[in-house]
């Protein structure tokens, strides 16, 4: 089964998350996340194997010292985020 947007979108809105292209999905260890960005911070959702989120964060931009970003052509993206906590 693959991850398409309607199914992010109606995913999203289980948890008053709206969808406004500010949404990136992360492959880490094996694992898949939502991280979505808007004016409160950054949420972070798990997914499940059948891409449905399993539970949700956020870190609020107050909160949030480092935001890292890092593109790679061989190996995965990765979004590095230190918080206060």
């Amino acid at each position: 089964m693959m991850l398409n947007l309607e199914q992010i979108k109606r995913e999203l809105k289980k948890y008053n998350f709206v969808y406004e292209e500010n949404v990136l999905p992360v492959h880490a260890n094996g694992h898949y996340f939502l991280y979505g960005f808007y004016e409160k911070g950054i949420a972070i959702f798990a997914l499940r194997p059948d891409w449905t989120i399993d539970e949700g964060a956020l870190f609020p931009w107050g909160d949030v010292l480092s935001l890292k970003v890092k593109k790679s052509l061989l190996f995965e993206n990765t979004i590095d985020i230190l918080t206060k906590k």
